[in-house]
């Protein structure tokens, strides 16, 4: 499964506890699922918007270019 992936109905973020709305995005790292704006604040989102782990400045793709 890519990452982010689209959330599917009664999807829930484990960092706010608020419901993802279905087709959003959910981003999962290490056994958790969160919805875009608690994946930015953990540091999960590269600057081009592909996941990235948090403790790399960038995504594989962006480091490599």
């Amino acid at each position: 499964m890519s990452n982010p992936f689209s959330a599917f109905k009664n999807t829930k973020c484990d960092g706010c506890e608020e419901y993802i709305d279905e087709g959003d995005d959910v981003w999962l790292y290490d056994g958790e699922k969160l919805c875009e704006s608690c994946a930015d604040s953990e540091g999960w989102i590269c600057e081009c918007g592909s996941f990235k782990k948090p403790n790399f400045k960038q995504c594989y793709e962006c480091s490599q270019s």
